[in-house]
């Protein structure tokens, strides 16, 4: 397996991400924040802060997960539909190197877009005077990256077998479980049926637990964080990142073209 191979295609994706839709979303985040900024001391009563950073960290939230899920998910597909595949797959670069090559770009260009969109918003809150906590809104915006890392795992993942709306489809489909797993597995946890608790055990094992990514909550109203939590939650991301990469490499291995 060769670092340069892996690094070419990578490369590749985020040129190509750049060159099509990459700064679309920023200037519409920084158009969306600025409006926001100006309206929102208006219409709300107190909590100007909390109010505009929360919304900062959601809009940043659901450009990066729109990202990983629709672009993700086409990312594969498209060499297929061009059959650029048929002349890059017979050149010395292997099935595994090509989908770590699409992940690390896709990542490449999810890291910048959140960095621009982070530095955004603390410049809008810099110019309204806003103070707010530095550390967590760092730790928040970097566990944002860890889960879009995972949406993007799955995105390969179905785009590795499928095709690109259905993959698209499928992959929200996890974000959505992911955000409701916890709360789905204590309300079954309310029954008494042995074989209802194994079968939402499961569930819950399977599907990935997005919340414990979600430090929005934590920075608007917690001044201090676990960092052994911080910790465990970091490296159950990066695993399930690693194991998602690898059902999709050895699914897209055997796949024929």
């Amino acid at each position: 397996m060769s670092l340069q191979r892996i690094m070419s295609i990578a490369l590749n994706v985020v040129r190509e991400i750049i060159r099509d839709n990459l700064m679309y979303f920023i200037v519409f985040y920084a158009i969306v924040m600025g409006i926001a900024a100006i309206i929102l001391p208006q219409v709300s009563l107190g909590s100007h802060t909390k109010i505009l950073l929360d919304f900062g960290l959601a809009l940043t939230s659901w450009i990066s997960v729109f990202v990983a899920v629709f672009l993700g998910s086409g990312l594969l597909n498209k060499e297929i539909v061009r059959r650029t595949i048929l002349t890059l797959l017979p050149k010395p670069l292997s099935r595994a190197e090509f989908l770590l090559g699409k992940l690390f770009g896709l990542l490449t260009v999810q890291f910048i877009m959140i960095v621009s969109m982070t530095v955004l918003l603390m410049f809008f809150l810099y110019m309204f005077r806003y103070s707010y906590n530095f550390i967590g809104l760092l730790l928040a915006q970097s566990f944002l990256f860890l889960e879009v890392a995972i949406v993007g795992a799955f995105a390969l993942l179905f785009g590795s077998f499928t095709g690109s709306f259905l993959g698209a489809f499928l992959t929200f489909g996890i974000y959505l479980i992911g955000h409701l797993s916890t709360d789905l597995f204590s309300l079954f946890l309310l029954s008494k049926n042995k074989n209802l608790l194994t079968i939402s055990h499961a569930f819950y094992l399977f599907f990935p637990d997005l919340e414990r990514l979600n430090l929005k909550n934590r920075v608007l109203y917690e001044n201090h964080f676990n960092v052994a939590m911080l910790l465990s939650d970091a490296s159950y991301a990066v695993a399930y990142t690693f194991v998602l990469l690898t059902i999709g490499i050895f699914i897209f291995s055997r796949r024929e073209f």
